[in-house]
């Protein structure tokens, strides 16, 4: 006589396994989906390496970050690239009110301390201040530098400004610019 096997059939355990998890996942409690964790503020003081700025449709991307210090003054240069070789740069100054500028660079070479007026481009540029400040550089491969600036600010007709900073002992850079109002430029964080 055949014994009565009262266990079930391994066939019948899986189908059982399957009908559960169906259930499950049908009537069960969904994953809640994944959030974006929520962005960084950003303004023109705190821009980051690898942060977008836009001004007049074209974008930039912060390249590298200097944050100049003198007589517990502070104020912020932004180097950003466009996507070709050729680059920009940002500066901004909170000194009683918020100063914003876009400099390029100029095709001016300087080898010794700049005179009193420059003149560039048929523009006569007159000195409006000098100074030197504590400078700390921060790059896109992540290094950062601490030098002493020493810079040269001009102005000339219609606002347009030269600016000439000297980084170290002989290396100069001169640039040239205007100031743009701070609405006209979208900051956007790069994503942490």
């Amino acid at each position: 006589m055949a014994s009565l096997d009262c266990a079930p059939s391994l066939p019948g355990a899986v189908m059982l396994a399957w009908f559960k998890r169906f259930f499950a996942a049908l009537f069960g409690k969904r994953p809640e989906p994944r959030q974006l964790p929520p962005g960084r503020d950003v303004n023109l003081s705190s821009l980051r390496i690898g942060d977008v700025v836009v001004h007049l449709d074209q974008t930039y991307i912060v390249n590298q970050r200097i944050v100049n210090h003198a007589n517990g003054f502070f104020w912020h240069d932004y180097k950003l690239y466009g996507g070709d070789d050729a680059h920009i740069w940002l500066s901004v100054e909170d000194d009683d009110e918020l100063e914003v500028a876009l400099y390029r660079p100029a095709d001016l070479t300087l080898n010794e301390e700049p005179p009193e007026e420059i003149e560039y481009l048929g523009q006569l540029f007159r000195l409006t201040e000098k100074g030197t400040s504590d400078a700390k550089i921060s790059r896109e491969s992540g290094s950062e530098t601490r030098t002493t600036a020493y810079s040269w600010d001009y102005e000339g007709e219609g606002g347009k400004r030269l600016s000439v900073q000297r980084w170290g002992e002989s290396e100069y850079e001169v640039m040239v610019g205007e100031p743009v109002n701070a609405a006209s430029l979208d900051l956007m964080a790069q994503p942490d």
